[in-house]
Protein backbone atom coordinates (compact mmCIF):
# COMPACT_ATOMS: atom_id res chain seq x y z
CA UNK A 1 0.00 0.00 0.00
CA UNK A 2 1.15 3.54 -0.82
CA UNK A 3 1.79 5.64 2.28
CA UNK A 4 2.58 9.31 2.81
CA UNK A 5 4.07 11.61 5.43
CA UNK A 6 2.92 15.24 5.57
CA UNK A 7 4.96 17.79 7.52
CA UNK A 8 3.29 21.13 8.28
CA UNK A 9 4.20 24.20 10.33
CA UNK A 10 2.29 24.19 13.58
CA UNK A 11 4.31 24.85 16.72
CA UNK A 12 6.83 27.10 14.98
CA UNK A 13 4.61 28.32 12.17
CA UNK A 14 2.39 31.31 11.63
CA UNK A 15 -1.35 30.86 11.79
CA UNK A 16 -3.42 27.74 11.29
CA UNK A 17 -3.42 27.51 7.50
CA UNK A 18 -0.57 25.03 7.14
CA UNK A 19 -2.27 22.45 9.36
CA UNK A 20 -5.60 22.98 7.63
CA UNK A 21 -3.97 22.53 4.21
CA UNK A 22 -2.17 19.41 5.44
CA UNK A 23 -5.48 17.91 6.58
CA UNK A 24 -6.99 18.82 3.22
CA UNK A 25 -4.16 17.02 1.42
CA UNK A 26 -4.69 14.05 3.73
CA UNK A 27 -8.33 13.97 2.58
CA UNK A 28 -7.29 13.89 -1.10
CA UNK A 29 -4.82 11.10 -0.34
CA UNK A 30 -7.50 9.09 1.45
CA UNK A 31 -9.74 9.31 -1.63
CA UNK A 32 -6.91 7.66 -3.55
CA UNK A 33 -6.60 4.95 -0.83
CA UNK A 34 -3.29 6.37 0.36
CA UNK A 35 -2.69 6.27 4.10
CA UNK A 36 -0.93 9.27 5.58
CA UNK A 37 0.39 10.76 8.82
CA UNK A 38 0.60 14.49 9.61
CA UNK A 39 3.61 15.61 11.66
CA UNK A 40 4.77 19.00 12.87
CA UNK A 41 7.73 20.46 10.99
CA UNK A 42 9.57 20.86 14.30
CA UNK A 43 9.88 17.05 14.30
CA UNK A 44 11.43 16.83 10.84
CA UNK A 45 14.75 14.99 10.80
CA UNK A 46 16.32 11.94 9.20
CA UNK A 47 15.80 9.86 12.35
CA UNK A 48 12.03 10.42 12.26
CA UNK A 49 11.80 9.50 8.59
CA UNK A 50 13.82 6.32 9.11
CA UNK A 51 11.77 5.44 12.20
CA UNK A 52 8.53 5.58 10.22
CA UNK A 53 10.14 3.38 7.57
CA UNK A 54 11.37 0.94 10.17
CA UNK A 55 7.90 0.68 11.69
CA UNK A 56 6.48 0.21 8.19
CA UNK A 57 4.21 3.21 8.71
CA UNK A 58 5.79 4.85 5.67
CA UNK A 59 7.51 3.30 2.70
CA UNK A 60 9.08 6.35 1.08
CA UNK A 61 6.42 6.73 -1.61
CA UNK A 62 5.17 10.24 -0.81
CA UNK A 63 6.48 13.04 1.40
CA UNK A 64 4.90 16.50 1.56
CA UNK A 65 6.13 19.66 3.29
CA UNK A 66 4.06 22.79 3.96
CA UNK A 67 6.45 25.13 5.76
CA UNK A 68 7.87 28.62 6.01
CA UNK A 69 10.46 27.49 8.53
CA UNK A 70 12.35 24.41 7.31
CA UNK A 71 15.73 25.10 5.68
CA UNK A 72 16.78 23.93 2.23
CA UNK A 73 18.70 20.88 3.49
CA UNK A 74 15.43 19.43 4.83
CA UNK A 75 14.02 19.45 1.31
CA UNK A 76 17.19 17.89 -0.10
CA UNK A 77 16.99 15.13 2.52
CA UNK A 78 13.33 14.55 1.61
CA UNK A 79 14.22 13.88 -1.99
CA UNK A 80 16.90 11.38 -0.95
CA UNK A 81 14.47 9.34 1.15
CA UNK A 82 11.19 9.64 -0.79
CA UNK A 83 10.21 8.81 -4.35
CA UNK A 84 7.70 11.67 -4.66
CA UNK A 85 8.17 14.97 -2.81
CA UNK A 86 5.45 17.63 -2.72
CA UNK A 87 6.63 21.05 -1.54
CA UNK A 88 4.12 23.84 -0.93
CA UNK A 89 5.44 27.24 -1.94
CA UNK A 90 3.45 30.49 -1.88
CA UNK A 91 6.21 32.95 -2.78
CA UNK A 92 9.32 31.28 -4.31
CA UNK A 93 10.84 30.77 -0.87
CA UNK A 94 13.71 28.40 -1.73
CA UNK A 95 15.64 26.86 -4.62
CA UNK A 96 14.02 23.47 -4.14
CA UNK A 97 15.89 20.42 -5.42
CA UNK A 98 15.14 19.40 -9.00
CA UNK A 99 12.50 16.76 -9.79
CA UNK A 100 10.42 17.73 -6.73
CA UNK A 101 6.76 18.70 -7.12
CA UNK A 102 5.99 22.36 -6.31
CA UNK A 103 2.47 23.41 -5.29
CA UNK A 104 0.86 26.84 -5.20
CA UNK A 105 -2.89 26.39 -5.33
CA UNK A 106 -3.90 30.06 -5.28
CA UNK A 107 -6.15 30.83 -8.26
CA UNK A 108 -4.05 33.81 -9.25
CA UNK A 109 -0.65 32.08 -9.02
CA UNK A 110 1.26 32.39 -12.30
CA UNK A 111 2.38 29.13 -13.89
CA UNK A 112 4.75 31.05 -16.18
CA UNK A 113 6.53 32.67 -13.22
CA UNK A 114 6.96 29.28 -11.58
CA UNK A 115 8.30 27.82 -14.84
CA UNK A 116 10.95 30.53 -14.93
CA UNK A 117 12.04 29.84 -11.36
CA UNK A 118 11.65 26.05 -11.27
CA UNK A 119 12.63 24.75 -14.71
CA UNK A 120 13.16 21.09 -13.79
CA UNK A 121 10.28 20.55 -11.41
CA UNK A 122 6.74 19.30 -11.74
CA UNK A 123 4.44 22.25 -11.11
CA UNK A 124 0.94 22.11 -9.64
CA UNK A 125 -0.08 25.75 -9.91
CA UNK A 126 -3.52 27.33 -9.68
CA UNK A 127 -7.07 26.60 -8.61
CA UNK A 128 -7.10 23.14 -10.21
CA UNK A 129 -4.94 22.04 -7.28
CA UNK A 130 -7.11 23.62 -4.60
CA UNK A 131 -7.18 21.66 -1.34
CA UNK A 132 -10.13 21.56 1.05
CA UNK A 133 -10.85 19.49 4.10
CA UNK A 134 -13.77 17.13 3.63
CA UNK A 135 -16.28 19.16 5.63
CA UNK A 136 -15.53 22.32 3.62
CA UNK A 137 -15.69 20.44 0.33
CA UNK A 138 -19.13 19.24 1.35
CA UNK A 139 -20.13 22.80 2.23
CA UNK A 140 -18.88 24.01 -1.16
CA UNK A 141 -20.80 21.31 -3.05
CA UNK A 142 -24.00 22.12 -1.17
CA UNK A 143 -23.73 25.89 -1.65
CA UNK A 144 -22.99 25.54 -5.36
CA UNK A 145 -26.25 23.62 -5.75
CA UNK A 146 -28.40 25.67 -3.36
CA UNK A 147 -28.79 29.44 -3.08
CA UNK A 148 -27.39 30.51 0.31
CA UNK A 149 -29.88 32.25 2.57
CA UNK A 150 -28.38 35.28 4.30
CA UNK A 151 -29.85 37.26 7.18
CA UNK A 152 -31.01 40.77 6.30
CA UNK A 153 -29.23 42.30 9.28
CA UNK A 154 -25.65 41.70 10.39
CA UNK A 155 -25.60 40.85 14.08
CA UNK A 156 -22.97 38.09 14.47
CA UNK A 157 -19.35 38.34 13.31
CA UNK A 158 -16.36 35.99 13.37
CA UNK A 159 -12.78 37.31 13.39
CA UNK A 160 -10.15 34.73 12.39
CA UNK A 161 -6.64 35.95 11.63
CA UNK A 162 -4.74 32.80 12.51
CA UNK A 163 -4.16 31.60 16.03
CA UNK A 164 -0.98 33.66 16.42
CA UNK A 165 -2.50 36.90 15.07
CA UNK A 166 0.93 38.11 13.90
CA UNK A 167 -0.17 41.75 13.47
CA UNK A 168 -1.94 41.79 16.85
CA UNK A 169 -5.18 42.97 15.26
CA UNK A 170 -7.92 40.81 16.79
CA UNK A 171 -8.56 42.79 19.96
CA UNK A 172 -8.27 46.04 18.00
CA UNK A 173 -10.86 44.84 15.48
CA UNK A 174 -13.22 43.74 18.25
CA UNK A 175 -13.07 47.18 19.84
CA UNK A 176 -13.49 48.91 16.48
CA UNK A 177 -16.61 46.90 15.70
CA UNK A 178 -18.01 47.43 19.18
CA UNK A 179 -17.58 51.18 18.70
CA UNK A 180 -19.55 50.93 15.47
CA UNK A 181 -22.34 48.90 17.07
CA UNK A 182 -22.11 47.71 20.66
CA UNK A 183 -24.93 45.21 20.05
CA UNK A 184 -22.82 43.12 17.68
CA UNK A 185 -22.08 39.56 18.81
CA UNK A 186 -18.42 39.04 18.02
CA UNK A 187 -16.58 35.70 18.04
CA UNK A 188 -12.84 35.19 17.56
CA UNK A 189 -10.30 32.47 16.78
CA UNK A 190 -7.19 33.21 18.83
CA UNK A 191 -4.62 31.28 20.82
CA UNK A 192 -4.23 33.63 23.81
CA UNK A 193 -6.76 36.49 23.66
CA UNK A 194 -8.77 36.89 26.87
CA UNK A 195 -12.22 37.36 25.38
CA UNK A 196 -15.48 35.61 26.22
CA UNK A 197 -16.25 34.37 22.70
CA UNK A 198 -12.71 33.28 21.87
CA UNK A 199 -11.83 29.77 20.65
CA UNK A 200 -8.79 27.77 19.65
CA UNK A 201 -8.17 24.18 18.57
CA UNK A 202 -11.58 23.62 17.00
CA UNK A 203 -12.12 20.53 14.87
CA UNK A 204 -12.84 21.12 11.15
CA UNK A 205 -16.52 20.36 11.77
CA UNK A 206 -16.70 22.77 14.72
CA UNK A 207 -14.95 25.43 12.65
CA UNK A 208 -17.32 24.98 9.72
CA UNK A 209 -20.33 25.18 12.04
CA UNK A 210 -19.00 28.34 13.69
CA UNK A 211 -18.34 30.00 10.32
CA UNK A 212 -21.78 29.01 9.04
CA UNK A 213 -23.46 30.45 12.14
CA UNK A 214 -22.26 34.04 11.62
CA UNK A 215 -23.37 36.78 9.23
CA UNK A 216 -19.91 37.90 8.12
CA UNK A 217 -16.27 36.99 8.76
CA UNK A 218 -13.22 39.18 9.06
CA UNK A 219 -10.36 36.92 8.06
CA UNK A 220 -6.83 36.63 6.78
CA UNK A 221 -6.14 35.66 3.18
CA UNK A 222 -4.75 32.19 3.83
CA UNK A 223 -6.53 28.83 3.81
CA UNK A 224 -9.34 30.23 5.98
CA UNK A 225 -10.44 32.52 3.13
CA UNK A 226 -11.24 29.48 0.95
CA UNK A 227 -13.03 27.77 3.81
CA UNK A 228 -15.20 30.80 4.57
CA UNK A 229 -16.21 31.12 0.93
CA UNK A 230 -17.11 27.41 0.89
CA UNK A 231 -19.48 28.12 3.79
CA UNK A 232 -21.08 30.91 1.74
CA UNK A 233 -20.37 33.59 4.33
CA UNK A 234 -19.49 37.13 3.16
CA UNK A 235 -16.15 38.39 4.41
CA UNK A 236 -13.76 41.27 4.74
CA UNK A 237 -10.33 39.79 4.00
CA UNK A 238 -7.17 41.28 5.49
CA UNK A 239 -3.82 40.58 3.84
CA UNK A 240 -1.77 39.99 7.00
CA UNK A 241 1.36 38.55 5.35
CA UNK A 242 3.08 38.85 1.97
CA UNK A 243 2.66 35.16 1.17
CA UNK A 244 -1.13 35.73 1.06
CA UNK A 245 -0.92 38.04 -1.97
CA UNK A 246 -1.94 35.48 -4.59
CA UNK A 247 -4.89 34.24 -2.54
CA UNK A 248 -6.18 37.79 -2.18
CA UNK A 249 -5.66 38.56 -5.86
CA UNK A 250 -7.72 35.46 -6.69
CA UNK A 251 -10.78 37.02 -5.06
CA UNK A 252 -9.86 40.73 -5.07
CA UNK A 253 -12.68 41.77 -7.42
CA UNK A 254 -15.24 39.64 -5.55
CA UNK A 255 -14.78 40.50 -1.86
CA UNK A 256 -14.05 43.47 0.37
CA UNK A 257 -10.44 43.50 1.48
CA UNK A 258 -7.60 45.38 3.13
CA UNK A 259 -4.30 45.01 1.28
CA UNK A 260 -0.80 45.05 2.78
CA UNK A 261 -2.07 45.34 6.35
CA UNK A 262 1.46 44.90 7.73
CA UNK A 263 2.49 48.19 6.05
CA UNK A 264 -0.30 50.46 7.26
CA UNK A 265 -1.10 51.84 10.71
CA UNK A 266 -4.13 50.84 12.74
CA UNK A 267 -5.90 54.15 12.20
CA UNK A 268 -5.98 53.50 8.46
CA UNK A 269 -7.11 49.91 9.02
CA UNK A 270 -9.88 51.25 11.26
CA UNK A 271 -10.97 53.72 8.59
CA UNK A 272 -11.05 51.11 5.82
CA UNK A 273 -12.83 48.56 8.02
CA UNK A 274 -15.48 51.11 8.99
CA UNK A 275 -16.11 51.92 5.32
CA UNK A 276 -16.27 48.24 4.38
CA UNK A 277 -18.65 47.51 7.24
CA UNK A 278 -21.06 50.13 5.88
CA UNK A 279 -20.85 48.58 2.42
CA UNK A 280 -21.35 45.01 3.56
CA UNK A 281 -24.58 45.91 5.37
CA UNK A 282 -26.34 45.81 2.01
CA UNK A 283 -27.96 42.40 1.54
CA UNK A 284 -27.79 42.49 -2.25
CA UNK A 285 -24.09 43.28 -2.07
CA UNK A 286 -23.47 40.30 0.23
CA UNK A 287 -25.51 37.96 -1.97
CA UNK A 288 -23.55 39.00 -5.06
CA UNK A 289 -20.16 38.61 -3.39
CA UNK A 290 -21.06 35.09 -2.30
CA UNK A 291 -22.43 34.15 -5.71
CA UNK A 292 -19.32 35.41 -7.52
CA UNK A 293 -16.90 33.86 -5.03
CA UNK A 294 -18.57 30.45 -5.13
CA UNK A 295 -18.65 30.50 -8.93
CA UNK A 296 -14.88 30.95 -9.04
CA UNK A 297 -14.45 27.73 -7.02
CA UNK A 298 -16.82 25.46 -8.92
CA UNK A 299 -14.25 23.76 -11.16
CA UNK A 300 -13.07 20.24 -10.32
CA UNK A 301 -9.51 19.70 -9.17
CA UNK A 302 -6.86 17.44 -10.72
CA UNK A 303 -5.57 15.91 -7.50
CA UNK A 304 -6.82 12.41 -8.18
CA UNK A 305 -5.18 12.43 -11.62
CA UNK A 306 -1.89 13.52 -10.05
CA UNK A 307 -1.98 10.86 -7.32
CA UNK A 308 -2.92 8.05 -9.69
CA UNK A 309 -0.02 8.97 -11.96
CA UNK A 310 2.61 8.47 -9.26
Amino acid sequence: MVRALIFADGKNGIGLGHISRAKAMQYELSKANIQSHILDCSEFCEEILLEYKHKQQWNGDILAIDSYTLPLHSYILSLKLSKNCFFFDDYFRLDYPETSIIINNASNASLEEYKQKYRNHKLLIGNQYRLLQEVFQQKLNYNLQNTPQLNKKISKILITLGGDDILNLSDFLIQTLKNIDDKLEIHCIHKTLNYKNCYYGLTPKQMSELISSVDICICGCGQSLFEIICCAIPCIAIEIAQNQKNNLLSFKDKILHIENAWEIDKNKIKKILTEHFKTIQDLNFRENTIKNSLTSMQNNTKWQEVLKSL
